[in-house]
């Protein structure tokens, strides 16, 4: 069944999708003019624009779906393929697709090359919204550029069959273009002319090789896609490296040469004296000359960076660039461009505990910008392997703790960053985690290691007293974030949680106290079927932490908000005794959470003695009786009927108010439910989140009740009332006096809460107390 229905889904989206934009087998055969059938084309009748927009095309072409991607790159107007093409992150399916487009609208066109410029002229690219592009010229070296980019780094891109009757006639162009471009630009600066010095995404030479690797012809009109590769070990990685046609410096062997301290008192030397400039130089070409070293061996794979001697170097070098940045008194943007720059670089590939402890340090607190390390972060993040980012997370839970010197905020803010979690409100569709693979096994060590680490950052923001963030509904601090992550993985790891957090629990009621009382308690509200609540002093912090936290904690989310809302909701229109029982149990199980819907059954009640015609419900007069026998009493006013006239008659006008007409099975269901949680609880945690207003509402209907006939028909809740005030006046001395000194809403002319109670008689005699001798 589930695999028919998954056909019958992905039937509907290509349904959809041949809704939009043609099929595939009626647009193979190029378009010249850039119109396309099919509702993608459709413009608006008054202002005239695509109904398709450019950043929708974008959105179509970088689809996951091969299917959505390739259609998109075949519908999509010919004039905005080149805005396309300038898209990071293209699929396979729609890269080659678009190539394949201009390709063959330049074989099919007379003027290949005015065909071709016409698409990169300013006037084509105005409604592109990327800005300001250059002209011509320089749009074709972006272009060159993002497509050489494409070829190098995914090198298996052109295998394949649908690769092979590709037209590479728009490549060739873009070559051939670009290369008369260097021409010109060279003949210019032997003249001593002024030569064009916008900035290209790559070296034309460079691109070049790129596509002769592949042996894309510059010259001929027909080309052949064949990738050269070199002879490969078959233990070595397939990764890829740099072009060699790059210049490098003439000082980068000696340089290398130099030893660990002399790196240190070079780089110190050009930060004191300020050549920035001259040490960007320097890093540039140690790095073009680390990572080439593999390439320099005939029979070595192409390879993304250095060898594991040249990998311990630069970090050595990232080191020693930190370390540079941290001393200087006052920020320089220079010496932080490089640091940003550089460091996430030259550590792609492996780290050291001398670059985490650096990157780690507490001394980026004294930092004159704070923004400097998460640019930092997130610049790492993104150039790190796996591997690497592996490795710190075990340094971090092997020895993070033990150093002093070490930010726990930033180690915390690390471990939640580098997790495949995109939030801890959602679990993911697979089962397998990159943040429990590499980061947190199921020992014991590693999950106490990581609840250590948060604990301590709580405790710095608790003698802080910035505890706003953790109340909310979302945007949770780092250390709780992780706390999350960790206690979601099983039954086990969250009672290793609870422990770890109950041993650090302070005995008095500080800041630190609040917020791991409200970490528990937000670990129960998240996951309550894995938390054990045997232990007394567990439940005695989630009462603690309720009670302070009432209004928030009625926000929160919870898995069983649903379960209990349904629940109720069925219990409104039919309060039978199967549900009342369940209803029981959790609250035997979770009054917490139970508790949480007392504003819902302030609700269910105040509509329930709400009086509906039965006219306006759609119930005909003889199926009145029908309605009454389930259970619903109807009082009558003690003061006869009014007399009224109506259009010259006489007639008698019957007033029915709030609280004439109730369904006594549900009152009675919902006081039972109320009765079965713990007295600590109830009259506790409870009248911060609405007891009050629901026991306001029943004593009002037994004060309306005793001024009606039939008053004797509510016996039976009546009984479940007195038991539940009594209970609650032996409970809580303190509560009761302020809940019976203060007037009921809706009847304030009555007197106070006391005075309605004795009336109604819903009190029980006091406990008399006990004698003493």
């Amino acid at each position: 069944e589930k695999n028919d229905a998954d056909k019958v889904s992905r039937t509907s989206v290509y349904n959809m999708t041949d809704l939009f934009i043609i099929s595939s087998d009626k647009i193979e055969a190029p378009r010249d003019d850039g119109d396309m059938a099919g509702l993608a084309s459709a413009t608006f009748v008054r202002s005239g624009k695509k109904a398709v927009s450019v950043e929708q095309w974008v959105m179509l072409a970088k689809s996951r779906s091969d299917f959505l991607a390739r259609r998109a790159a075949l519908t999509a107007p010919t004039i905005i393929l080149p805005r396309l093409l300038l898209c990071s992150g293209l699929p396979r399916s729609s890269l080659l697709t678009m190539i394949d487009r201009l390709g063959k609208l330049g074989d099919h066109a007379l003027d290949q090359s005015k065909v071709f410029n016409q698409l990169l002229m300013p006037s084509a690219t105005t409604d592109w919204g990327i800005g300001h592009l250059g002209n011509r010229r320089e749009l074709a070296r972006k272009l060159l550029g993002r497509l050489s980019a494409y070829l190098r780094v995914k090198q298996d891109i052109l295998k394949g069959e649908d690769a092979e009757n590709m037209s590479m006639t728009f490549l060739q162009w873009l070559s051939r273009e670009c290369h008369s471009q260097d021409k010109t630009r060279k003949s210019r600066q032997k003249k001593g002319l002024k030569a064009n010095s916008s900035k290209h995404l790559l070296n034309v030479s460079a691109a070049s090789s790129i596509l002769s690797k592949f042996e894309i012809s510059t010259d001929g009109r027909n080309a052949t896609v064949r990738e050269n590769t070199l002879p490969l070990e078959n233990d070595e990685p397939v990764v890829f490296a740099k072009d060699q046609a790059q210049s490098r410096g003439t000082d980068t062997k000696s340089e290398n040469g130099k030893t660990d301290e002399d790196l240190e008192s070079l780089i110190e030397h050009y930060c004191e004296t300020n050549r920035f400039l001259s040490l960007e130089k320097w890093l540039q070409n140690l790095f073009d000359d680390m990572t080439s070293k593999q390439t320099d061996r005939p029979s070595a794979k192409v390879v993304s960076g250095p060898s594991s001697a040249s990998c311990t170097n630069l970090v050595n070098v990232s080191v020693h660039l930190l370390e540079a940045h941290l001393k200087r008194p006052v920020l320089h943007d220079c010496m932080t461009g490089i640091v940003l720059k550089w460091v996430p670089v030259l550590t792609e590939s492996n780290g050291s505990s001398t670059l985490w402890g650096v990157l780690f340090d507490s001394l980026w607190d004294k930092c004159p910008s704070q923004d400097v390390w998460d640019q930092l972060l997130s610049r790492c993040l993104q150039y790190w392997r796996q591997s690497h980012i592996s490795s710190c997370h075990a340094w971090i839970l092997t020895e993070g703790l033990e150093d002093s010197d070490l930010c726990p905020t930033r180690l915390v803010r690390f471990l939640t960053m580098t997790s495949a979690h995109h939030s801890v409100h959602v679990r993911p569709l697979t089962p397998a985690f990159e943040f429990e693979k590499y980061t947190l096994s199921k020992e014991g060590g590693s999950v106490s290691a990581g609840v250590s680490l948060a604990i301590e950052c709580m405790k710095r923001k608790g003698a802080l007293k910035i505890d706003s963030t953790v109340d909310a509904r979302n945007y949770f601090p780092n250390w709780l974030v992780l706390i999350l992550l960790l206690a979601r993985r099983g039954k086990n790891e969250m009672e290793r949680v609870i422990d770890i957090i109950l041993k650090h629990v302070p005995e008095e009621k500080d800041g630190t106290r609040r917020l791991m009382s409200s970490t528990l308690l937000r670990l129960y509200a998240y996951y309550p079927l894995s938390v054990k609540l045997g232990n007394a002093k567990l439940r005695s912090l989630l009462v603690e932490a309720t009670e302070t936290l009432a209004v928030d904690w009625i926000n929160w989310r919870t898995p069983l908000d649903e379960q209990i809302s349904d629940m109720l909701s069925t219990l409104k229109v039919n309060p039978h005794q199967r549900l009342v029982q369940a209803l029981g149990e959790l609250s035997k199980g979770h009054p917490l959470l139970v508790l949480r819907k007392l504003p819902m059954l302030v609700d269910i009640l105040e509509d329930d003695a709400t009086y509906v015609s039965p006219a306006s419900n759609g119930i005909s007069q003889q199926d009145t009786s029908t309605t009454t026998r389930r259970g619903r009493i109807q009082a009558e006013d003690l003061v006869n009927p009014a007399i009224a006239k109506l259009n010259g008659c006489i007639v008698k006008v019957v007033v029915r108010h709030w609280g004439y007409s109730f369904s006594e099975p549900l009152w009675v269901s919902i006081m039972e439910i109320l009765l079965v949680i713990p007295r600590e609880v109830l009259f506790v945690c409870g009248l911060r989140m609405g007891l009050v207003d629901l026991l306001n509402v029943y004593i009002r209907l037994m004060h309306i009740q005793s001024q009606l006939h039939n008053r004797d028909k509510a016996s039976k809740l009546k009984a479940r009332l007195q038991e539940l005030l009594s209970t609650f006046q032996s409970s809580n001395s303190e509560a009761w006096i302020k809940f019976v000194g203060r007037k009921l809403p809706g009847l304030p002319k009555q007197g106070t809460t006391k005075d309605l109670i004795s009336s109604c008689n819903l009190l029980c005699s006091p406990p008399q107390p006990m004698e003493t001798g």
